[in-house]
């Protein structure tokens, strides 16, 4: 399975306007398109203009092929009202391609958050970065309170590029773990892999097709 994520700011107050775009007009638009598995509307935990568009596809050509649709211009195109324009010193957005390479646990529901760690690791430390994640991240971390689901996903265009998604019943199982010792001990296990570009958002999935 292959993930486009689409991340970004949206203008002040622009976000109910955003939401109702997505839910009426993406959502229904997009779910017939060949190869389209899943969609989601996330926002921020701390920063209500932030947001992630994710939508998963049975293939990485099928997602391209939406990707250079008409009907993908065409919502771009209705959609860049609720940003600002990318020359600006705010025009913060960006849309990247991955493939899941580890799922374990249940499906994403509406109102559970997300703690999103995205980085940039060494030349040629994928292999033992995965090798870590399936046999410590994904086992020690099996039976902790309110996890529902872990994905491990690696960028489609940059092999050192990847991101640890893990999904949460609410927002306070999502903040225990992250302050736990489980989760610093291993955080420190792998930061040697880590180039530098690395960092960690929360978001609240607002609306799903599932």
């Amino acid at each position: 399975m292959y993930v486009q994520l689409a991340w970004g700011r949206a203008r002040p107050g622009a976000w109910d306007n955003l939401r109702e775009f997505y839910v009426d007009k993406v959502i229904p638009f997009t779910m017939g398109m060949p190869g389209q598995q899943e969609r989601q509307l996330w926002r921020g935990a701390s920063d209500p203009d932030e947001m992630g568009f994710w939508s998963v596809w049975a293939s990485l050509q099928e997602l391209r092929n939406y990707e250079t649709s008409d009907a993908r211009r065409q919502l771009a195109s209705q959609a860049e009202d609720f940003f600002y324009p990318m020359a600006y010193p705010r025009g913060e957005t960006w849309i990247k391609h991955f493939e899941i390479v580890s799922s374990s646990g249940e499906g994403t529901a509406e109102g559970a958050f997300l703690m999103m760690a995205w980085g940039k690791l060494r030349l040629g430390s994928w292999d033992q970065y995965e090798d870590y994640y399936r046999s410590q991240v994904e086992q020690t971390t099996t039976s902790v309170d309110g996890l529902r689901k872990r994905l491990l996903l690696r960028s489609t265009e940059d092999p050192d590029e990847g991101l640890s998604l893990s999904v949460w019943e609410s927002e306070e199982a999502l903040l225990r773990y992250e302050r736990s010792d489980i989760r610093r001990n291993m955080a420190q296990e792998v930061e040697n892999l880590y180039r530098g570009e690395f960092w960690v958002k929360h978001f609240e999935v607002t609306d799903t097709n599932q």
